[in-house]
């Protein structure tokens, strides 16, 4: 009883048809889309605009861009419930193989993707890189430095060729053009590459991209904040998490391309075999690496002096690690010299080391003097810590002095001579006041004269 209500026709015009089934559908689509209509406009959206610091232009293209969706999949599904997807071109005069036909809903469906193209491009944009920035501003108070780049543009241009291999897969689809252009039979089974095929390959190594970056820049990143963990653990575990993806999205490529994975990972091993005695230096500094991410004996950030050179970690890689010495050099270290060589880490257990400035006084000088004058000299500077305190130590009675040390802390490890030199030019200033000399070693020679 019910179809034959469902089926009761309203009207027919040639082949088409209209009856009370598709007028309900109609109603119903309708229906929904005036409710998602309504929430485009409703109040929730201003304090998700709030809450992500989405300003009044990004506001209005957010609302227009899903109005133009809702109207844009409404017009579909009423041409498709109505049965109005008409040609509007076709080269073969059928649907037959190698015949290009072209509907209204192909292009319907073309101006859909393009706007969720647009509508992925404004939620990275507006939610994941505010959050990114908004992020690494309030850690700039802290000294934190980040060296992303210029993270919009880069996320945006990922979006926009994944949109692109999206519109050239569906292209491709639609229109009937997937040939085969290489194809290989061996070991009883047929491997053979299609154009959708390699945009696939790419389409997952730019997923992985986007992925890797959402999970280590945002999604970890409150983690990390939350729970005080240092640079150097954070970049560890994104290093690790990025091989992990990267690795992940090699394997999806290659079963996408219908690969044996039990053939290519036999070849890998005896490859391996065979390469090992040749490149034993290049697996032990890769070896090293994974050492180094996970024993953080060495993490970015730490101030290392390798082979007399003083600088910064800067980037841990698997096979080498850059280090930035203090005239902006870059200083490439083999990681096996980092595992397997006495390193001096400056900044391993504590963020500040202590560091002297030796002077000598000549006897009869009022020491207690020279230490208050040292003592201010320190205190006055502003990059020495005030805690741990700075001190004095007398050190020894010299030939032709009298040695003092003035020991202080300090966390700018990289300018920690051009302190030593404010230092000096403050305590020769001090003493040249107060008539407190440097002396020079003398020698008295008595010149014996023969009768």
């Amino acid at each position: 009883m019910l179809n034959k209500i469902l089926n009761f026709e309203l009207y027919s015009i040639g082949k088409m048809q209209f009856d009370v089934g598709q007028l309900l559908l109609l109603l119903f689509i309708f229906f929904v889309a005036s409710l998602l209509w309504r929430l485009t406009k409703s109040k929730w959206r201003i304090a998700f605009f709030e809450k992500n610091e989405v300003d009044t232009t990004n506001r209005r293209r957010f609302g227009r861009l899903l109005r133009q969706l809702i109207i844009l999949c409404t017009t579909f599904l009423i041409i498709r419930t109505l049965g109005l997807d008409f040609e509007l071109y076709n080269s073969g005069g059928d649907e037959g193989p190698g015949s290009i036909v072209l509907r209204y809903s192909i292009v319907i469906v073309a101006l859909i993707v393009l706007v969720l193209a647009w509508l992925t491009e404004w939620i990275f944009s507006n939610i994941f890189i505010n959050k990114y920035e908004k992020d690494r501003r309030e850690e700039t108070t802290n000294n934190y430095t980040d060296a992303s780049g210029d993270v919009r543009s880069k996320i945006t241009r990922l979006v926009q060729y994944i949109v692109i291999i999206l519109a050239a897969m569906a292209v491709i689809n639609n229109f009937g053009i997937n040939y085969e252009f290489f194809g290989y039979k061996g070991s009883g089974k047929e491997l053979f590459f299609t154009p959708n095929k390699i945009l696939i390959i790419v389409l997952i190594f730019l997923l992985a991209q986007i992925l890797s970056w959402i999970l280590t820049q945002v999604a970890l990143y409150s983690i990390f904040k939350n729970n005080e963990i240092d640079q150097g653990t954070r970049f560890a575990i994104n290093q690790l998490l990025k091989y992990v993806i990267y690795v992940i999205a090699v394997y999806i490529g290659l079963k996408s391309l219908d690969f044996d994975m039990t053939i290519i990972l036999g070849g890998a091993a005896a490859l391996l075999v065979g390469i090992g005695l040749g490149l034993q230096q290049t697996f032990n500094d890769f070896f090293s690496g994974l050492v180094l991410l996970f024993e953080r004996s060495v993490s970015v950030g730490d101030i290392l002096e390798v082979d007399g050179q003083v600088g910064a970690v800067k980037k841990i890689g698997l096979r080498s690690s850059i280090i930035e010495t203090r005239g902006n050099i870059s200083f490439i270290v083999p990681n096996s010299k980092l595992v397997n060589e006495n390193v001096e880490n400056w900044s391993h257990f504590v963020d500040h080391g202590r560091f002297n400035v030796d002077v000598g006084v000549a006897y009869g000088s009022d020491t207690a003097l020279v230490k208050k004058l040292l003592l201010e000299a320190l205190n006055d500077h502003h990059l020495v810590l005030d805690y741990p305190v700075p001190f004095v130590r007398f050190g020894d009675f010299a030939d032709s002095s009298l040695n003092f040390s003035a020991i202080f802390f300090t966390n700018r490890f990289l300018i920690v001579e051009d302190i030593k030199s404010d230092l000096r030019f403050k305590i020769d200033k001090a003493f040249r006041d107060n008539n407190i000399s440097i002396p020079f070693p003398q020698r008295d020679v008595w010149m014996r004269k023969e009768e």
